[in-house]
């Protein structure tokens, strides 16, 4: 009798690990795992393509097409694959994407109705088996080969999609499915690729490299990937143009004299993104990070430390209250400054983008609107009308005061005055006095000049808004962008100094004299960044390695090992 051969199926290897990793591991005890990894598939499914249809609907772009769901189900389901890395995923699709267009203008279809309109022709067809053809030796030359971006060039070839605004659109859409996966993969442990997944280089080699052992020979570690920052950066900068393309009603409601802050801000947000992907992706900095998302999807820190995040939030960031404890003066600064940016873009940024904007209504009234909807209408001599357009000569004034203090303190302290840079220190604080006060010059050109020197002052305003903004990104004021990730690092340290017995919370003794060390997870964190830099240190001889003891007994290990290469010739 034939034996019944049994049907081979993928493992779901994503849903265990973020299972485990956010305290429902109990799920797969109480339910059958197919079970529990089908009604993962459809959560994760229906969130990550309806995300999507959402923006799409806003928008009113193709932000999602029909070879997203194979390229999700890629990403997500078998993470592991070559084809699933985010390299193949945005190259693939780009490929596709190109060569359906190419393959529309070599015959003359740019402009044609859609093959499912017209019905299917002769150059129809050779424009779809060139589209298809090109796309897979391409993707072959390129190492980049990804099976769903067959459907995307056939798509493009056979008329569905041709706009070129649309094929940006469509491959935006696949570079934010791309981070989600980095996101989630990353979250549950997984071993997903930050953007292409590399071979380790064999420890044996033909140049001699087997020098025993486990085969690590004391060599530096498998380089790291790190995430395109330049890529990151395109796709943020894109995605913004894309959010005022909207936003303002297709540029309807944008301002074409606002046009030099818009594109400051782009290019702004283009070197923020890129400098925080260089930084992020620094194995210290990407384990921080990652730990502490990590710890904030748990539930059971959800349980455990509900009061913390928002409490981390209020005293790193909005309230600043470590700095009242090394001076007042210097809290009070901190405060005028960040409040009065902080409001100076929250009402600059939505003016320039086309989000907001007034329209007049005869004789004495003003209409708000709010992305094209009609929000409120006041007099212009009411209450409403005069914090509305004084609203940032308030913030300027904030901001003054706040820069009063710092420029006394730059100017008076003698620790300060003996390290300060001219370039880095100063000149950011040049820009914004700067800027307020040519922001306040413009409301009294208004006010009591009868608009004599407004153009002039205006087009100095935007100069010095625009050297501001481009400085953000290089400048003394990225650490504001940096400083939202302590409240990761925050949770992190709370989660692994509460040592409540759990494995990875679970004190680890020293070695030598048994004092309790930080956690086991923490341990571990230092022992990867250290490999992911390249550093070993194993002691060798049945001693383990130097972080499985504690500063004391570091010191006398060190101690020892010196005695033992000088053979005791010191004593």
């Amino acid at each position: 009798m034939a034996r019944r051969l049994r049907l081979q199926l993928l493992e779901p290897t994503l849903t265990r690990a973020l299972l485990h990793e956010l305290q429902f591991a109990p799920l797969l005890e109480r339910f059958p795992e197919r079970w529990v990894w089908a009604a993962f598939v459809f959560v994760n499914g229906f969130v990550t393509i309806g995300i999507l249809s959402a923006l799409a609907m806003v928008t009113g772009t193709p932000l999602v097409f029909p070879s997203l769901g194979p390229t999700a189900f890629l990403v997500f389901f078998t993470p592991s694959s070559p084809s699933a890395s985010p390299r193949h995923t945005v190259l693939g699709h780009a490929i596709g994407l190109a060569c359906g267009y190419g393959a529309l203008w070599i015959f003359g279809l740019e402009h044609a109705p859609a093959a499912l309109q017209m019905g299917v022709t002769l150059p129809r067809v050779l424009a779809a088996a060139l589209s298809l053809a090109s796309t897979g030796a391409l993707m072959i030359l390129f190492k980049a080969a990804h099976p769903p971006a067959g459907a995307t060039t056939l798509i493009v070839s056979l008329g569905l999609v041709t706009r070129p605004v649309y094929l940006l659109v469509i491959e935006l859409a696949v570079a934010a499915l791309a981070l989600q996966a980095v996101l989630i993969n990353r979250l549950a442990g997984v071993d997903y690729p930050l953007w292409a997944r590399y071979e380790e280089p064999s420890s044996g080699g033909g140049s001699g490299g087997g020098s025993g052992g486990g085969g690590s020979g004391g060599g530096p570690s498998p380089r790291r990937p790190e995430l395109p920052a330049a890529a990151m950066a395109l796709v943020a900068s894109a995605l913004l143009v894309l959010a005022i393309y909207a936003g303002s009603r297709r540029f309807r409601d944008f301002d074409s004299a606002l046009v030099g802050y818009a594109i400051g801000s782009v290019v702004a947000l283009a070197g923020v993104v890129y400098r925080y992907s260089l930084w992020i992706t620094r194995p210290p900095t990407w384990r921080y990070f990652m730990g502490g998302w990590r710890k904030f999807f748990s539930a059971a820190n959800f349980r455990r430390y509900a009061t913390f995040i928002p409490v981390t939030l209020w005293r790193e960031i909005f309230a600043q209250t470590f700095i009242a404890k090394r001076s007042w003066s210097r809290w009070v600064m901190h405060q005028f400054l960040f409040w009065g940016v902080l409001g100076s873009l929250a009402i600059t940024l939505p003016l320039t983008f086309g989000w907001v904007h007034f329209t007049l209504i005869p004789p004495q009234g003003y209409q708000l609107w709010v992305v094209g909807l009609p929000v409120m209408r006041f007099p212009i001599a009411s209450g409403t009308g005069f914090w509305l357009f004084h609203a940032l000569d308030i913030t300027a004034v904030m901001v003054l005061v706040g820069l009063g203090i710092a420029l006394w303190r730059r100017f008076h302290d003698t620790g300060l005055l003996t390290s300060q840079r001219f370039g880095f220190d100063l000149t950011p604080l040049i820009l914004l006095f700067a800027i307020c006060v040519t922001g306040l010059a413009l409301t009294g050109s208004s006010l009591w000049w009868h608009g004599r020197f407004y153009w002039f002052i205006s087009l100095v305003h935007q100069a010095v808004v625009v050297g501001w903004l481009l400085s953000i990104p290089f400048g003394k004021f990225f650490h504001i962008v940096q400083r939202p990730a302590s409240v990761g690092v925050r949770l992190y340290q709370k989660v692994n100094q509460n040592l409540d017995g759990t494995e990875d919370t679970a004190a680890a003794p020293c070695r030598n004299c048994q004092r309790p060390l930080p956690s086991a997870q923490f341990v571990r964190d230092i022992q990867g960044t250290l490999k992911d830099l390249g550093h070993d240190f194993a002691l060798g001889g049945g001693l383990g390695s130097l972080h499985a003891y504690c500063p004391t007994c570091k010191r006398i290990l060190r101690g020892r090992a010196y005695n033992q290469m000088v053979r005791g010739r010191f004593l």
